[in-house]
């Protein structure tokens, strides 16, 4: 069952750590995009870069899932209301590990 789970998962694992490369670029820190996770290598001493990296999955996912209900509204196609709630929780899901990491090291005062 778990690699049947972790098939069906690979597109959005991908698609989520893709998020983090693009992010840590577009800020310039140096990141390696390996098989399937991310590393990247803050340097420069400033504290919002790392923390914009780690939650650059979850901002998407957020946007993504506003503009679908926009355009869901707007074309009153209903049915896309609810599969866009239920594909964003599967997103952010993908993102609990960002969240928790986030929230422990605020806790530990580091950022």
């Amino acid at each position: 069952m778990s690699k049947i789970t972790w098939y069906l998962n690979l597109p959005l694992a991908l698609a989520h750590e893709f998020c983090h490369y693009l992010a840590a670029h577009l800020l310039r820190i140096p990141a390696e995009f390996h098989s399937y996770h991310m590393v990247f290598y803050p340097d420069d001493g400033s504290r919002w870069k790392p923390i914009v990296v780690i939650l650059a999955p979850a901002a998407v996912g957020i946007f993504a899932i506003c503009a679908v209900i926009i355009v869901a509204i707007f074309s009153q196609k209903w049915l896309l209301i609810p599969a866009a709630l239920v594909a964003g929780f599967c997103w952010q899901l993908t993102c609990l590990s960002d969240l928790n990491q986030v929230y422990r090291l605020m806790r530990q005062g580091e950022w």
